[in-house]
């Protein structure tokens, strides 16, 4: 378990309790995630509450400390960072990309949460309406994981 998994997973539980915030309801104004328009990068950043990838993007900012302003639009949403993601099990403080199915059997887009431990995540939930920490709700229907390294890596390109 490295230094800065340790740090992620730490500034990700100061988060708990926060409101969760979707950034592009009512209006889908971003194509659920495939593109980044203005509103993606002011809402669900956490001034008034986190969606599931504004969290995890907030709680990077913190562990690196940059501004959240200094993110790179191309990897606001949890699709945008599915290029990233590999089929393997995951380590305590990487990112998992979860796509999973209501029991209604309305297919969620890919949420995205901080890894603790098996099956348990830290996560801004839209179904407590909090940021928490537990399992991911619905029928899981794939995983992808988001080592930290690489995407540490991805974003020293992006910011200056």
């Amino acid at each position: 378990m490295s230094k800065l998994s340790k740090e992620l997973v730490a500034a990700s539980r100061e988060e708990l309790g926060k409101p969760f915030q979707h950034h592009y309801k009512p209006l889908n104004l971003c194509e659920g995630g495939r593109i980044t328009v203005d509103e993606c990068m002011e809402k669900g950043l956490g001034i008034e509450g986190y969606d599931c990838s504004g969290f995890v993007i907030a709680s990077f900012c913190s562990v690196l400390g940059i501004r959240k302003d200094d993110w790179p639009r191309d990897y606001r949403h949890s699709y945008q960072l599915t290029p990233f993601g590999e089929d393997r099990e995951p380590q305590y403080g990487d990112v998992l990309l979860i796509d999973s199915q209501a029991e209604n059997g309305y297919q969620y887009n890919t949420h995205m949460g901080i890894h603790i431990a098996p099956n348990r995540v830290v996560h801004a939930n839209g179904k407590t309406k909090v940021v928490d920490e537990g399992e991911v709700m619905g029928v899981i229907t794939g995983i992808k994981v988001v080592d930290m390294g690489t995407l540490v890596t991805a974003l020293a390109t992006h910011i200056k």
